[in-house]
């Protein structure tokens, strides 16, 4: 009955598993969806770029911190391409899609903005000695934002310093006051520093959480490894932006499985919220992932090749 009640709400394009989940803040009741949809956007096949400078000396370059993720506002021109633009910061493209969807449902346009995650190595804080060769990186003030805040949790700089750059007489902030705080390439993100991208923010918290879950169970218990298709549905969402959830047969509900792709080497922990269903795209699959934890392995095809661990 259960297997023909799921069958028949595919048919209508979503399947809903209602699950209540416990998270170190408490106890919530989360509505997990996962909604069919047809990629009407196919990602055409990359091309090779002869030039790899996107900004140029007249730009303005904004930085954008959130959950400790510092991100940059880039302004899209024309002729400009999300490979171009990913090869630039060093983003991979599902990362880039991730962080923008409207580029992914839309494509670009000129002037749109896009928020691209960047290693914080890449900013330089204290000036370059060619400092032709990088572009000042500004910030603007939010609400409450205090001096000590954006120079030692954000940037790990002596205040004295963002005061001499902007040449601020007191510590006083307000908010919108747009600050020089660093300089980034000309070039883009160093080749080294690179596929450094993944979870990060709220996302990258609730992994570790779940990590830390995991190595304290595998204490008293066998690490079981499963090796074969993982898949998921393109295009979908979780209501809860923050979790990190599959679906796996062999598991309860709220156990900790470990995925990893060998193909780049990423992992993600993630909660079992159900089994998996009987449909065509599930069909052999050992587990069923969110798109937030696609995300995290970065994946873009809907089946892949995974290693599953989880404990017994």
């Amino acid at each position: 009955m259960y297997n023909t009640w799921l069958s028949n709400l595919l048919l209508l394009g979503f399947v809903s598993i209602l699950v209540n989940e416990v998270s170190g803040q408490g106890r919530s009741d989360g509505l997990v969806k996962f909604a069919m949809a047809v990629d009407t956007n196919p990602t055409p096949s990359p091309v090779l770029f002869k030039e790899r400078r996107l900004l140029s000396p007249y730009d303005s370059i904004f930085l954008l911190i959130e959950e400790e993720q510092k991100y940059l506002i880039h302004e899209v021109k024309k002729a400009q391409t999300v490979y171009a633009i990913g090869e630039f910061y060093g983003i991979p493209l599902v990362d880039l899609y991730y962080m923008n969807p409207r580029a992914r449902k839309h494509g670009l346009k000129v002037g749109q903005r896009l928020k691209i995650p960047i290693p914080s190595k890449s900013l330089k804080c204290y000036k370059p000695k060619l400092d032709t060769a990088y572009l000042p990186v500004y910030y603007k003030v939010r609400p409450s934002e205090t001096l000590y805040r954006i120079a030692k949790v954000y940037l790990d700089l002596p205040i004295e310093i963002i005061k001499t750059r902007n040449n601020l007489s007191s510590n006083i902030l307000l908010k919108n006051q747009v600050l020089h705080l660093a300089w980034f390439p000309k070039t883009g993100v160093p080749d080294t520093l690179k596929n450094l991208s993944g979870l990060s923010g709220v996302l990258g918290q609730t992994n570790l959480m779940h990590q830390k879950r995991y190595t304290a169970l595998s204490l008293d218990k066998k690490e079981v490894v499963q090796e074969g298709v993982a898949c998921w549905l393109k295009g979908t969402t979780f209501l809860d932006k923050a979790s990190l959830s599959v679906l796996h047969n062999q598991l309860p509900v709220g156990g900790i499985v470990k995925i990893e792709n060998p193909m780049n080497d990423r992992i993600v922990y993630a909660k079992v919220v159900g089994p998996i269903p009987e449909t065509s795209l599930a069909e052999g699959s050992i587990i069923m992932l969110s798109p937030n934890v696609a995300y995290g392995l970065g994946v873009l095809d809907t089946r892949f090749f995974a290693r599953v661990h989880y404990l017994k």
